[in-house]
């Protein structure tokens, strides 16, 4: 229980700390300030650098793939890029506000691209750090694409993410390998929490038994004193994960700022905010409850959509019919993964 407490309450803080960001950076116009910032001859140089870099990364990987090379280097050098990039957007945001835009642009631009990649050889050297990597990525990615596109679109983009996760964890199970790769790895796409649950000997098979048993003293937990005293009590150590994938937390923050920032809307931004965090809670319910890998994006739209429709509905925000198609495809979402989910258990 306290993992899942954990999750819900780091994708809380994400959704304020990038909102209570995105509505001082409209309040104070630092907005138009970070676009001038992104302009200039510092940031083009850097950008220009960082795609070169990319294309020979993901060409690296490409062949690496073929010739089945199993090195890790390039997936963390990637991981890296990806986090200091992301991470670099937020920064530079809320630098911006607090210097009030008084702080030269190229001295803004290094400090920032100084504290992004800080965050990210962070997270390499310390790993109780990724979560930290986690949000500030998030909040990056949620802030810049909330400004960037409207409202409508946004929803219409999670409603495609939310079919495309549905598909790839019911389906083809391939969110599943990934999400087992990141795990592997301590990749920061995740914000994940371990528990470690004693389970009886004989809710196992022998077989099962056997399998913890190798992967504990291979990981050489089988010292842990905590460890022991379950091993001497007849029953096995379970290390449990719960995840949230950095699409699941970035994108219902992308929702919220252009709830904000399109519509100039206080009531929906909130709304949406609130509707995803009972949509992770729910999430984390059905987790827990039936133990089997499942999709956050059906449950989160689900309830975004059901309630920012009702809302706008209600205000009379002229959407024309886009507020029902929200309430009818949120409640579509909700049904099909309830019925998926209790049709696995």
């Amino acid at each position: 229980m306290r993992s899942i407490s954990e999750i819900i309450g780091l994708f809380a803080i994400t959704m304020a700390v990038g909102f209570l960001v995105a509505h001082e950076a409209v309040k104070t116009s630092s907005l138009s300030f970070m676009y001038s910032s992104l302009s200039s001859p510092y940031f083009l140089g850097f950008s220009y650098s960082v795609d070169i870099l990319l294309l020979l990364i993901v060409t690296v990987l490409v062949i690496r793939r073929h010739l089945r090379y199993r090195g890790r280097l390039l997936f963390r050098l990637l991981e890296a890029i990806i986090i200091t990039i992301t991470s670099f957007f937020f920064v530079l945001l809320l630098l911006i506000i607090i210097s009030r835009a008084q702080i030269p642009e190229y001295l803004l631009f290094f400090a920032s691209v100084t504290i992004a990649l800080a965050i990210a050889l962070l997270k390499e050297r310390y790993k109780s750090t990724k979560d930290i990597a986690t949000i500030t990525s998030s909040i990056g990615i949620g802030i810049l694409l909330g400004f960037s596109f409207s409202f409508e679109y946004v929803m219409i983009g999670i409603a495609l993410f939310a079919v495309y996760d549905y598909v790839a964890v019911f389906k083809t199970k391939e969110m599943q390998k990934l999400a087992r790769f990141f795990v592997e790895n301590d990749a920061a796409f995740l914000m994940s929490v371990s528990e470690v649950e004693a389970l009886p000997s004989s809710m196992l098979s022998p077989q099962d038994r056997k399998s913890y048993l190798k992967i504990i003293r291979k990981t050489g937990e089988y010292k842990n004193p905590r460890f022991v005293k379950m091993l001497s009590e007849g029953k096995v150590p379970i290390i449990s994960h719960v995840s949230l994938g950095e699409g699941d937390i970035a994108l219902p923050l992308t929702a919220m700022v252009s709830a904000y920032s399109f519509l100039s809307d206080y009531y929906l931004a909130a709304i949406v905010g609130i509707s995803a965090i009972l949509g992770v809670s729910f999430t984390m319910y059905l987790l827990r409850r039936y133990r089997k890998p499942l999709p956050a994006m059906p449950l989160l739209f689900g309830f975004m959509g059901i309630a920012s429709g009702l809302y706008l509905s209600i205000a009379g925000v002229g959407l024309k019919i886009f507020p029902l198609m929200l309430i009818v495809v949120g409640f579509l979402a909700l049904l099909l993964h309830i019925r998926r989910t209790l049709a696995i258990t």
